[in-house]
Formats: C-alpha cells, structure tokens, sequence
C-alpha cells in the first residue's frame, strides 16, 4: 500500500468515527428532549411483583379533613409550557373524563405534596384539585368505585382528567386496559371547630382494619380467623363507596391498644392491618 493510499484510508477512518459519535450524541439528546418534553406519559412505566390478588386486599382508607399540604399547591404553576391553576377549594367538584394510572417508576419518589409514592397505596394525582383532596372515583365502564386521596399534580398529558396509583386503578377496573372513563366527585369534608376537637379528644375511638373484600363470603372467612384468635371485638361494615366489606378489630380506647391489637394480627395470623381512628 503506498503512502498516499495509506493517509488516505486514515482520512476515512477518522470520519467514520467522528460520524458515529455524532449519531450517538443526536440519539442521546432525542431521547433526552423525549423524557423533558413527555414527562411521566413519555416513560416506560411498570407493574410491582406483588400479585393482584394482594392489590384487591389494599385497605381504603376512610376521609377525614385537612389542611393543604404545604407543597404542591402554588397557582399558578406551569408545565411543558403550559400554565395550571389550583382551585381555591375542591367543594362541589364533578368531573367526568379519562383516567390513567402511573406504577412503579415512580414508586419511592416524592409526589407534589413532598409525600413518597407507594403503588400499593389507593391515591391519584389531579392538575388542579387541591392537595389532599379526597375524591370519589367511578369507572362508568364497569361502575366500580373507589375513594383515593388525591396528593400529587398530573396527568399532563392532553384528554385525561386522574391518574391513579396501580393499586387505585386495579381496584376500579383501570388497569390492565391503561385507560378507562370515570366520573371523579370530590368528598365534601368540614374542618372540626375548636369545640368539637376539645370535646371529642376524650371519645376517640380506634380500630384496626383487618381486610377488605369485594364479597361478603371473604369478609366473613376473615372475621372467624380473628374469633378463632380471639384477638378483640369484631365487626364488618361497608366502606363509604359501597363497594367493599371492611373487617374490623375494635373499637379500642386508646392507640396503644389498637397498635397491640395490630401486632396480633400480624404475628398470629400474618395479617398487615391499619389502624383507623
């Protein structure tokens, strides 16, 4: 090979490997611009390990009054160069529109409000509903409804009202189908007076839920594994949205006993319970 020959072959090489290095640099900004410009819909998004059949089991939590999270609730704000405004209250809100739901991506990290997001939790994430806002959500394709605490800020993507966490949107019916049409009804709540907190701090009343079924039968196989333990008083009641059977141990006088109550659930038959007050 001769010596010009050579210098040329070079010449090419060199260009070869500069042209690659700038496809890998273009492809590394697109998919960049992609994630900045789609936000959470642009992302591939997951479901945890824990089988559905533990999702369906999640407690719902029962709504209670309280004041607005010191995060998230700035107005205006703006995303993707789009401004969103904050309601001054959630009174009287009913909308209807789609739903999504959002999974273990975001699993851990903080929502708008500064709270951590756990998919096994029954919340949503709304643009403009004050944060917390409890809410009341029907899936109008197969008329399932839930109550979820709504904490964080989206969906942003165009024509969708709710995102709900994967175990909200298992229990309605969102999920697997990824979207679904609802009807989101905000849960009217009163701050308690000066006089009611005083009044009341001595009737408190705990309890610790112990399951939650969509069917009677299940609530029923759940209360004779407690008696057989004789862990405390039992009883069954449905949950404010009607649509599951509530297990609970109780009530207890005060929390150290509803927390003892807990630890027997756990340790005698294995059973993760929440204590409600």
């Amino acid at each position: 090979m001769t010596r010009a020959s050579s210098r040329g072959l070079r010449r090419r090489n060199s260009r070869l490997q500069i042209q690659a290095v700038g496809a890998i640099l273009t492809a590394v900004l697109l998919s960049g611009c992609t994630r900045l410009s789609g936000g959470r819909d642009a992302e591939a998004d997951g479901i945890p390990s824990r089988p559905i059949s533990k999702v369906m089991e999640v407690a719902e939590s029962q709504p209670k009054w309280e004041p607005r999270a010191k995060l998230g609730n700035h107005s205006p704000y703006e995303v993707f160069g789009k401004t969103y405004h904050v309601l001054s209250t959630a009174d009287g809100y009913d909308e209807t529109g789609i739903a999504s739901w959002y999974g273990t991506k975001f699993h851990g990290r903080k929502t708008s409000s500064g709270e951590i997001y756990d998919v096994y939790q029954l919340s949503a994430a709304h643009r403009s509903l004050p944060l917390p806002t409890w809410v009341k959500v029907t899936n109008l394709e197969n008329k399932r409804t839930l109550v979820v605490r709504v904490n964080d800020r989206g969906p942003f993507k165009e024509g969708r009202i709710i995102d709900l966490s994967y175990a909200a949107a298992v229990r309605l019916g969102v999920f697997p189908a990824g979207t679904a049409k609802v009807r989101v009804e905000a849960i009217p709540l009163e701050k308690p007076s000066r006089f009611s907190r005083s009044t009341t701090a001595q009737q408190t009343r705990y309890f610790v839920q112990a399951g939650a079924f969509r069917e009677r039968s299940n609530a029923a196989q759940l209360e004779a594994r407690i008696k057989a333990k004789d862990i405390g008083r039992i009883s069954t009641e449905r949950s404010l949205a009607g649509n599951l059977f509530r297990v609970l141990v109780g009530p207890f006088a005060t929390r150290s006993e509803a927390e003892s109550a807990k630890r027997k659930l756990r340790s005698r038959l294995g059973i993760r319970a929440l204590i409600i007050d």
